[in-house]
Formats: structure tokens, sequence, C-alpha cells
């Protein structure tokens, strides 16, 4: 207690900014204002600020007031006295080892020396920790700067087409020693596009810019901006390097308006305009038309060039042998050269890779695509694309350098998935080109052990879990002929499809259950530029619960007394299903530009089962079948939006829904189908799979409804639900040097049951009532971000919980600071990676 008074101490007085020793014209910049702004968005003003006001450490205190506090024990003179003690000692030892002739003695003592003084010297420039790591040096307001934005402020005016837009500032003083700048933005009369119109000298160039006319992004009437001229540029870049135009360049396209002679139809009074207004606008707007010019080369005019021909070569850097052979592919032309005794890899696997072919336009897209479409192989270190024109005739060939067929990994580590960090192994042998059609086999063994919390009120305990896997990946589709038109098979060849067998077990033994899975599946997997799509034709699981202990058994018949299925999910059961995953990611780097992410997962159970049901009249009761099945359906979508504000500061969002409904003889689902919320990765101030359903009122640990601020609820319990909504808003930032980062979210969600009882009385949804039923978390985390992982530790905080009493659901102010803990208010959280 007392260690936590003297942090609360050191954080106030760090929090306390000293303004005696300022100067009288010195005033701390506060955060800027733009203001006046309509069709601007302001975020495009963020950027432009040249002066940036002091940060906040741990979101509220001051910067400036840590620095300040550094700087009064910070002392440079006897710093550099003991830079002087320091260089004196070293220079000594070092003599000392060179007059023994030790030279690797002296090296060492050189380094040392420069690590030392380095550490002191830099102390003395740029101040101690607590200046340079958990403070700033004070952001004065300079006029001359704030000038500077304001210029740049109407520059961008002028990108976006506001060519008589204004800028002004003014500045106003918050406090005695603050200030911040107010920017007033007069955007005024805008101008749109008038008349577009292309030149080329070109005809061929003409034509096919007219062919592909709908695609321009250039069009009358709309809002001139030079974002969308430049993105013009590189559309019509890619269309001519798609084309054949290997040599063209952006560098021939130019753009010609004229912006002081504008088509003006009246006056108008921009400023005072609002948003239904739009087409009045547009009937009294300014004009500037526009020509886009493609320009000739130097010398000579543009031309296609069309593929002589295709090597692929198989570099091997380690082998000696010096003489290679060459295949030609009967069906594509492709040249495949070779060194050794024969080509690694079947030829005609190779061919539908390799999307370039002889007698076929210079295609940029299609050089791409030929890489990724090697590399997805995972039978190369790497897969390059180089072309050449010797002769006057285009080659184009490609590179690439084979992996080693047989490759055994194995990994040692902790598993952080929802209990208590324990050990985890996982070896894995990988066996390429098993057939000599660029197969793989794989085989691998994963053992680990952590701590749960136990359902039964055993405290904490060890679980562990053993499973293998094998898998069988071929590099094409494999299904019945006369079930795929040729067609088909063909065009589903540019998705790089792979086809993969599997067959796992898996073994779970904990204090109250054992239990085994035996799941074999067939899938078809494909990706295309940044989508993969994945298709599993048919997954079936053999699940057999083989011990329950006595506490647990007692524990599932009084949640199925209260409407909780899971007593189903602990016995033997047959789940067979097929399903579909579609998933989009704009961009790898979630920090360079606004992106987003999009999965939706399809799928159908129970089908196949139902089939052999029928057609031989098998019952769950025969003895030619004693595993019953389940028939269901469930569709999960998830979206992910991405906001970069800086290089290191980002708003990050998520959604995500999803809905599972049992059928036919099934009313209950595979617990592996039901839906939870809570966890790490979910409503962070709440249990893993504890969260829910609706605000179904919750209980103690002996089962009694909670109903007065008294009792303490049990979240134990697991909550399987059939629907679920979330949602959640993160806000990360760095913290100390680049590599410990920090986050402020906020969660909200909830499971819902489709069939309510007695015992379950509001767990089923209702859209009136949803603001009682979500569930609402807050809190902070940091994320320890090392090259090679990423450690994250969330503390959530429990807002709104609609399991309590209607009067206490709204914790923070339901019950005093001194029951947070008592009351399971707070929720810690250790993870790796982002939750989203």
């Amino acid at each position: 207690m007392r260690e936590l008074v003297y942090s609360l101490i050191f954080c106030f007085l760090c929090a306390c900014v000293n303004t005696k020793q300022w100067k009288a014209e010195q005033y701390l910049l506060v955060d800027p204002i733009v203001i006046g702004n309509k069709v601007v968005p302001a975020e495009n003003f963020a950027y432009m600020h040249r002066q940036k006001p002091n940060g906040k450490t741990f979101i509220f205190f001051s910067k400036v007031g840590a620095y300040q506090r550094g700087e009064r024990n910070h002392n440079p003179e006897k710093i550099q006295g003991l830079i002087d003690i320091a260089d004196e000692k070293w220079n000594k030892k070092i003599r000392t080892a060179i007059d023994m002739g030790d030279t690797q003695l002296s090296e060492r003592y050189i380094r040392k020396q420069k690590k030392k003084v380095g550490k002191l010297k830099r102390q003395k420039e740029e101040g101690n920790w607590l200046m340079r790591v958990v403070g700033e040096k004070p952001v004065f307001y300079d006029s001359i700067t704030i000038t500077r934005t304001a210029y740049e402020m109407n520059k961008l005016l002028a990108t976006k087409g506001f060519f008589q837009g204004e800028v002004t500032f003014r500045t106003e003083i918050v406090n005695p020693k603050r200030k911040r700048a107010i920017y007033e933005i007069k955007e005024n009369l805008p101008t749109f596009l008038g008349e577009v119109t292309y030149v080329t000298f070109s005809p061929a160039i003409d034509s096919l810019i007219k062919k592909y006319e709908t695609e321009k992004l250039l069009k009358k009437d709309d809002y001139y901006n030079t974002a969308n001229i430049d993105a013009e540029r590189t559309r019509l870049e890619h269309l001519l390097r798609t084309n054949g135009y290997m040599f063209f360049s952006r560098q021939y396209i130019s753009f010609e308006t004229d912006t002081l002679h504008f088509k003006t139809f009246a006056k108008f009074d921009h400023t005072n305009y609002t948003d239904t207004q739009q087409d009045s606008i547009r009937k009294i707007k300014r004009e500037a038309p526009l020509r886009v010019i493609i320009e000739n080369p130097m010398v000579g005019t543009h031309k296609t060039y069309e593929i002589d021909a295709v090597y692929m070569h198989q570099v091997v850097p380690k082998q000696k042998h010096i003489t290679s052979d060459t295949i030609i592919s009967k069906k594509t032309g492709i040249q495949y050269i070779y060194i050794g005794k024969t080509l690694r890899h079947e030829y005609h696997v190779l061919d539908k890779r390799i999307h370039l072919r002889p007698k076929q336009l210079y295609d940029t897209q299609k050089i791409i695509d030929t890489q990724n479409a090697l590399n997805l192989l995972d039978m190369y270190k790497f897969a390059n694309v180089k072309t050449d024109t010797i002769g006057g005739k285009l080659h184009v060939h490609v590179y690439t350098n084979p992996l080693d067929r047989f490759q055994l990994t194995d990994e040692l580590g902790l598993n952080m998935a929802q209990g208590l960090p324990g050990p985890l192994a996982n070896i894995s042998w990988k066996n390429r080109n098993t057939f000599g059609g660029a197969e793989i086999f794989e085989t691998s063994l994963r053992f680990l052990l952590d701590g749960q919390a136990s359902t039964t009120g055993q405290g904490a305990y060890s679980s562990n879990e053993l499973g293998g896997t094998m898998s069988l990946n071929f590099p094409r589709i494999l299904f019945p002929s006369p079930l795929m038109p040729r067609k088909l098979r063909e065009n589903v060849y540019a998705f790089n499809p792979i086809t993969k067998l599997s067959i796992g077990y898996g073994f779970t033994r904990r204090p109250e259950y054992t239990r085994t899975n035996l799941v074999a599946s067939l899938a078809y997997k494909g990706q295309l530029r940044r989508a993969t799509y994945n298709f599993t034709l048919s997954e079936l699981s053999i699940i057999n619960t083989t011990r329950l202990s006595e506490a647990f058994r007692d524990t599932l018949l009084a949640l199925q007394k209260q409407g909780n299925p899971l007593i189903n999910s602990f016995g033997r059961a047959l789940v067979s299903s097929t399903y579909f995953t579609y998933t989009f990611n704009s961009t790898t780097d979630i920090k360079s530009k606004k992106s987003f992410y999009f999965r939706i997962l399809l799928e159908t159970g129970g089908n196949v089962m139902r089939l052999l049901d029928k057609a031989f009249s098998i019952r769950a009761n025969d003895s030619l079948l004693t595993l019953p099945y389940f028939q269901f359906w469930r569709v999960n979508p998830t979206f992910h939006y991405y906001i970069p504000l800086s290089k290191k500061r980002l708003w990050a969002f998520r959604f995500n829904t999803g809905i599972a409904i049992p059928y036919g003889h099934s009313n209950v689902l595979p617990f592996e189908k039901y839906f939870f919320a809570g966890g790490g990765s979910s409503v962070r101030a709440w249990k893993p799979l504890n969260l829910g359903p609706g605000n179904t009122q919750l209980r103690t640990k002996k089962g009694d409804i909670v109903v007065s601020k008294d009792e303490i609820p049990n979240y134990s319990a697991v909550k399987p639900a059939e629907l679920l909504i979330e949602g959640n808003a993160e806000f990360r930032f760095p913290l100390y040097q680049g590599w410990i980062e920090g986050a402020s979210f906020l969660d909200f969600g909830n499971v819902w049951i489709l069939r309510e009882n007695a015992d379950s009385r509001g767990g089923s949804f209702s859209l009136k009532k949803i603001h009682e039923q979500l569930a609402i978390g807050s809190g902070f985390g940091i994320r320890m971000n090392l090259p090679f992982i990423l450690v994250r530790t969330d503390v959530g905080v429990k807002i709104h919980d609609p399991g309590r009493p209607a009067e206490l659901r709204w914790v923070l102010w339901g019950y005093k600071p001194t029951e947070y803990f008592k009351q399971k208010i707070f929720r810690f959280n250790l993870a790796i990676g982002y939750p989203f």
C-alpha cells in the first residue's frame, strides 16, 4: 500500500508543470483547432501542423511535468566529470593491455569504454531517463511556424479544388501560460471538373483507353482533386503495362487545366451553404476543363512487346553440376531448364502456376501473379521474374531456388490462450514434392500444459492437451472430372488452388473430464491477390468423452436446468460439416493508410449423415451406428477497420457477429459450433466464454440468483449461445522507445440463445431491450512489440454488466471503489498478438 501511495504522489508531481522560469512571451502550445471547413475533412488538416503539442504520459500525466522533474536532477557539469574519470580509467586499462601485448583484451576494453562513456554522453546531452523517455521538452507557441502551417493548409485547399480558399488563424490564451492556434478555413466556391479529354499520339493507345473508358477515375462534375488525378495516372500506367507496353511509365502522362480562366455560371458564397444545397451548388459551379496528355518518348513511339519465349530456371547454388538440360511443355511452350538428372517438379504442375506464355503480350500483372503463385507452392526459397529484349525479342526468365525436400521444425514456448501460461511443445516434419508433383506431406505433434479456472469451484489446476495431425497437400483440384466442367476446371487455377487431405487426433485431460476427438477433412484452398478462399467439402469429427467427474456432472445437470445445453457436448457424437470461408485484406501494413479486413464463414452440418440416414435407414440407436449426429447451419461475418493518425498512432475497430441454428432432428449444436463472448480478443472485461446470454441473471457459486449488491457473482460458468454481436474500438499509441506500445479500448457485445425457457429468462435477443442486454467494458493495455513476438497485457473494467440486477448494472457507479476487486469488476488478460 505504501508503494502505491508513493507512486501516486510521484505521478501527481509529474502532472504539475512549473511555469515560473518561463519568459513572459513563452506560452505552452495547446492542441490547435480547425473550424469552418465543410467539404474537406478535418483529418486532412491534422497532418499539416508543423508544431505538435506535448503529449501525456499514461493518458493524463503531462510529459512536460515529467521532463521538468527530471531536469531538476540533471547536472551536465557533474556528468562531464564522470565522463573524464571514466575515460581516464579505461585509457589506463587499454594502455596496460597494449603493453602486455594482449590485442583482444585491449579491443574489449575499447568496446566497453565506448559503451560506458557513450551512455554518459547521451545522458549529458539528452538528459536523464525521466527527461528522455518519460518526459518531453516543452513545445512553446511559435508564430512563424503557425503562419507556415496556415500557408500549407491553404495549399491543401487548392489540391482539393478550392482555389479561392483562404486560411487565417488567431490565437487563444487558454490560461496565463498556455496558448492555442485556431485555424479558420474559408473554402469558398469549389471547382468541379469540366470536360475531361484524353490526348494521345497513338491510335492503338487511344482505342485501348476508350475500351476501358468506364474505369476512368476523372469524370465531369466531380470535385477537382489532385489525389484523383494521381490515381488516374496510376491507372493509366497499369492499363498500358498490362497490355503490352513494357517500357511505359507514368512520366509520360501529364495533365493540363486552366485554373486562371474558369467557366463560372454565377457567384456563390460557399461559406454559408448547407449539405442540402449540394444540387444548387452544381448549378452555379465553377468548371475546370482537363486534358490528359499521353506523350511519346524522346525517340520513336510507344510500342507493344510480345513474349517470344518463357524460360524457367531451377537455380541450385550448392550443386556442382555444370551441364543442364531443357524440357519444353507441349501445351504451353514454356521451356524448363534444370541442372541435374531430372526436373525436380513435374512441369504440368508448374504450367498452371506460370501465367506467362509465348505469343502473349507483355503483362506486368501476370508477372506479379506468377511470382505469387510459385511462392504459394512452398517449394522455393524465392521466385523472381526478369525480362530481356536482346535481339529485339522479349524473353521472360523465371528464376527459382528449391527449398530442402525434408524439413524438421520444433517449437518450444508458452501457451497463453485463456488460462495461466504453461509450456507448449510442437514438432512437425514436412516432406516436399512427395510424389514429384509439388505435393507436401506434413505431420505434427503438439503438447501443451496450462492453468485453468475450475467450473466446480476447485480453484486453479493444470490441464494438458496432446494432439497429432497428418496432412497431404496437392497443388491442384482433386475432384471427379465428370462433376466439374472443363472450362471451370481451367479457370479455377487462376486462384492457385490447393487440395488438402488431413486427419488428426486430439486428447484433452482435465480433472473434470477426459475427452478425445478424431477428425478428418477434405478442403480446397485458393488465393487471388488480396483474397483467400477455403471450401471444406467435408469435415468429420468423432467426439468422445471417456470420463466425467461426479462434481462436474452435477454442474452440467444444474446448468441444463437453467437452459444451458453444455451437457450435450460431453458425450459421444459425430459432427459433420461443410463450410466456405472468404477473407479479404486490403493491405498488409495497417499503419500505412486506411485499410480493412473482412471475413465471412458459411457452414452447414449433418447433411452427409442425413443422406446416409435416409438412404440406408440408419438410426442413431441402431447397432450399425451408435453415434448421434447434429444438423445445423452457421454464419459468422467479421469486419476490421484501421485508421492511422500518424506513423505510430492508430485507431482500430472490429465488428463481429454470427448466428447458428440447429434444425432437422437436432435441437442443439455441437459445443465447438456455439458462439461465446468474453476473453482477450472479445469483451476483455469478462473471462473467456463466460459472458451472457443476454441479461440472464448472474448466480452465486451456490447457484442462487444474484439479487443484491452484497452477493458476489460467479463468472466461471461457460455460456454457449446461438447468436453473437460484439464490437471493439481501440486507440494504439507509442509509450517507450518504439517497442512498448499502449492502448485504450472500449468493448461491447453479448451472446443470446434462440430458445428461452423459465430458467434462462432474459437470454433471448430483443431489439427493444438491446441497451439492457449489451455488456460494455473498457480498459488500458500495454504491448511489448519485440522483433519476434508481440506480448499483450490488457486490464478490462466492467462498465455495464447486463447479468446484475437492473439498479446495479452500471457497476462503476453501483459499487464503491473498495468493492471493485471483490465484485470482480476488473479482469487481467495476457495474450500473444493484437486482439484484432
